[in-house]
């Protein structure tokens, strides 16, 4: 009988936080529908509420040292190529922002193709 009473007790706790939880989202989801910004798109079809962003509305991001429209290869590519010492994967990984990973796949294309040449260990020169 008192494992049940202790049963019994723990249950009704666990239902006392779980309704004061659905009470803390009925409160967010009612905030949420207050909001200014849901009361102007009422009354508008879901496709006319949102605007098609031009060019002018888009950021461009100019925190990159490659150009957009050259591919990972050629940016990778480039970096070596300016260098007359040979470059390190670290510094490929700083200049450009891609992955181990993705900069190896790269360095084993390029030098599958005869681009590139490896002077040390993860050290390479343009051929």
């Amino acid at each position: 009988m008192k494992e049940l009473e202790k049963f019994l007790k723990t249950l009704a706790e666990g239902m006392k936080a779980l309704a004061q939880g659905v009470e803390a989202i009925a409160e967010k989801v009612d905030a949420l529908a207050e909001s200014p910004s849901l009361e102007s798109l009422k009354g508008k079809s879901s496709a006319r509420a949102y605007t098609k962003k031009t060019e002018k509305d888009v950021p461009k991001d100019t925190s990159s040292t490659m150009a957009a429209a050259t591919s990972a290869s050629e940016a990778v590519f480039k970096i070596i190529a300016r260098s007359n010492t040979g470059v390190d994967t670290a510094t490929i990984m700083k200049e450009t922002g891609f992955s181990q990973k993705k900069i190896y796949n790269i360095i084993y294309r390029l030098k599958k193709t005869g681009k590139i040449k490896s002077v040390g260990k993860g050290v390479y020169t343009k051929t």
